[in-house]
């Protein structure tokens, strides 16, 4: 039955842990409060065409990018920056595993963010990278690559997006929390556990009234023992009250 005990605390206490989200940055801005991104709109399903994509008139390069995502395109291994050479060769720029995001150098003023990856194919004595600003524009939809830099198998890229511009509000969640689903499961696992032991008790142990409550004794005397842990926690013992020798057994 303890077991039970322990393993609701513990669900309780990674509910009211912080979970992180994926594809969303919180930062401060530059004058003051928080700005708040939610790149996930920008990302596309498994399989579908890479809609973010440039050609390079100057090098001949092609790109294609899944913001928080793997691109179609395929690179091996799978890559959220996947390049197109001259020769049609792909080049692996940048692993969805190693995304990165940052603040414009200036600081943030809810117009901009920065996407990094790295861990591409092995380019001389360095692996390729590539880094996206992506800038606010609430003409440009879901989004847009507009410009595209090279230098020593470093990628820098620009994409313009409406999801470029930062809230000032903290977007609500969605849907329901990891915490909440824990809080469930742990409240399912405790009404399974009465049920279960108020059945065993009426049908096989035969017994009747107060007497079909699951381990009855440790319930009746779980508030004592919740007021022993609460005051050892709060004054230590030994306290008045309380025995300070061990018995010989």
């Amino acid at each position: 039955m303890k077991w039970l005990v322990v393993a609701v605390a513990a669900f309780i206490a990674v509910a009211s842990a912080g979970v992180q989200k994926d594809c969303t940055w919180e930062t401060d801005g530059v004058s003051g409060g928080k700005w708040y991104y939610n790149l996930s709109p920008m990302t596309h399903a498994e399989g579908e065409a890479d809609y973010l994509t440039i050609f390079d008139t100057e090098t001949q390069n092609t790109f294609f990018v899944n913001i928080c995502g793997n691109a179609t395109a395929s690179c091996v291994p799978r890559q959220a920056v996947c390049q197109q050479g001259q020769n049609t060769a792909l080049y692996a720029c940048g692993l969805l595993s190693t995304q990165t995001f940052s603040d414009p150098g200036t600081g943030n003023d809810g117009q901009s963010l920065i996407v990094w990856y790295g861990g591409g194919k092995l380019c001389g004595s360095v692996y390729r990278s590539t880094t996206i600003t992506v800038m606010c524009d609430e003409s440009a939809g879901r989004g847009a690559i507009s410009e595209a830099d090279e230098s020593s198998c470093t990628y820098a890229l620009t994409v313009r997006s409406k999801y470029g511009c930062g809230s000032s509000d903290k977007p609500s969640s969605g849907g329901i929390d990891v915490g909440w689903i824990l809080i469930i499961v742990a409240l399912c696992l405790v009404i399974v556990y009465i049920v279960a032991g108020v059945c065993y008790n009426k049908f096989l142990a035969h017994k009747e009234g107060i007497e079909l409550i699951p381990n009855k004794d440790f319930w009746f005397g779980f508030p004592i023992l919740l007021k022993d842990g609460v005051m050892w926690a709060i004054k230590g013992f030994p306290k008045t009250g309380y025995a300070t020798e061990y018995s010989t057994l």
